[in-house]
């Protein structure tokens, strides 16, 4: 027993040694310390392309050879080195433009075949929020209309300050002279006369527009087809690492796009690009339509556009196509149509998203009007046509826009179509039929069989 317990008392200490040798290995090993990406220093191309509702950002590394950009639209474009890796966890490749980033000087030819379509230099630019950065709407401002544009922001802030400045100023003369009211009134014990009392000051608001610092780059606008691209020097030498195959594609077919905002869940809108889709509602469902330009593009080189980082965009997706949604239309009249005759119109109105008093989660729509106190200072959440409709299951709706002469705007046709709200429980219960029915079945056949007699 002695030796038993001796031989297993050495095994254990074994083991535990052998686990903290291994523990010490492993944190000591090379292959678990932070996985530092490898750094290669590249010639890029710098893409900032319109997705046709506002510019985005990527970058084509040395490893990528062709550009996407969508036809007729004017792109950015910039030729940059910069220090580059690839990162595995998004399948992507990366650029550290904080640590390096540095402009190649040159001029952007772009050639079809032999030809050269067009030599760019580099152009001031910056984008423009006129409603403020979540205002919805972006503008390119090039040449000295940059500058100007910055020039205004620049002066609006400033007015701002001076303006915060001023009511802070005003606001310590109010607090001061209140205060010397209710001294008063302490000591004499008379109320003050209401009219007597300082109106507050008004708080500023911050100027809503927005406008970026001007940088330079290359703006890019052709025709649908097949390019080639490289920069090139003061002496019309190419660029090592410059040269590139750039793809414009044009939509194959552009129309009416709507964004539905649900009122039971406003955060998860869906969109509807495809002029034969059809809109399932419940019997009496009340919704937000707001109403975009969308056009119909290559998914693989509108994807390849947006992500030309990422060596696996668009794959598979050659001969996809998809709707994209773009800037917001103008405002027009949106009509609803039972069995073709026109029963309901709407207006795109402003609306805010109320949150319920107290900790419990819940919202209120309700109709945005700067004049009231409790919209003071605040802006809407969205602007759109509300659609309050009782299905009749026996008709057909349909959704429509129609412009200021009243014709209807093509392709802004959508059908609407009730989704009933029947119990579920009977789909359940047929399948439980043959069940119960061998039950009983077993049961009544139990009940024929002759019993045995006790046994003596």
């Amino acid at each position: 027993m002695m030796a038993r317990r001796g031989a297993t008392a050495r095994a254990l200490a074994l083991a535990v040694t052998a686990a903290l040798v291994l523990v010490a290995g492993v944190g000591v090993s090379p292959g678990v310390r932070a996985a530092e990406p490898v750094k290669e220093r590249q010639v890029v191309y710098g893409i900032t392309p319109w997705t046709g509702k506002e510019y985005g950002g990527t970058f084509a590394p040395a490893q990528v050879e062709t550009l996407y950009l969508t036809a007729s639209e004017r792109h950015i474009v910039d030729v940059l080195e910069t220090d580059v890796y690839y990162w595995p966890i998004t399948q992507e490749y990366m650029a550290d433009w904080m640590g390096y980033r540095d402009p190649v000087a040159g001029r952007l030819e772009v050639r079809q075949g032999e030809r050269v379509v067009a030599t760019l230099e580099r152009t001031p630019y910056t984008f423009v929020y006129p409603e403020g950065y979540f205002g919805g709407q972006v503008e390119l401002a090039v040449g000295d209309e940059a500058q100007e544009a910055y020039d205004t922001y620049r002066r609006l802030i400033d007015q701002y300050y001076d303006q915060v400045q001023a009511y802070r100023e005003a606001q310590d003369a109010w607090q001061q002279r209140m205060t010397e009211i209710l001294e008063e009134v302490r000591r004499t014990g008379q109320p003050a006369d209401p009219e007597s009392l300082p109106e507050p000051p008004q708080q500023p608001q911050p100027p809503a527009m927005l406008a970026m610092q001007p940088a330079r780059a290359f703006l890019v606008e052709l025709p649908a087809g097949e390019y080639t691209v490289r920069l090139v020097d003061e002496a019309g030498q190419e660029v090592a690492g410059t040269r590139k195959r750039l793809v414009v594609f044009a939509p194959r077919r552009q129309g009416v796009g709507y964004q539905i905002i649900p009122e039971s869940k406003w955060t998860m809108p869906v969109e509807s690009g495809d002029p034969g889709d059809t809109l399932y509602v419940s019997d009496e469902a009340t919704f937000y339509l707001k109403a975009f330009d969308a056009r119909e593009v290559n998914r693989y080189a509108y994807s390849r556009m947006v992500e030309s980082a990422r060596p696996l965009a668009g794959s598979g997706q050659r001969s996809a196509w998809q709707w994209v949604l773009g800037q917001e239309l103008p405002a027009m009249t949106l009509q609803v149509l039972e069995d073709g005759q026109v029963v309901a119109s709407a207006q795109p109105k402003p609306y805010y998203v109320q949150q319920t008093p107290g900790y419990a989660l819940g919202y209120n729509i309700v109709d945005f009007d700067p004049s009231k106190p409790e919209f003071a200072g605040r802006r809407p959440s969205f602007v759109a046509y509300k659609v309050a409709l009782q299905l009749d299951p026996g008709a057909t709706y349909e959704l429509r826009l129609v412009d200021e002469e009243g014709q209807v705007v093509a392709s802004s046709v959508r059908q609407v179509r009730a989704v009933r709200g029947d119990p579920v429980w009977p789909l359940y219960a047929w399948p439980a039929v043959p069940l119960v029915a061998g039950l009983v079945v077993a049961g009544w056949r139990r009940r024929l069989r002759p019993r045995r007699p006790p046994e003596v």
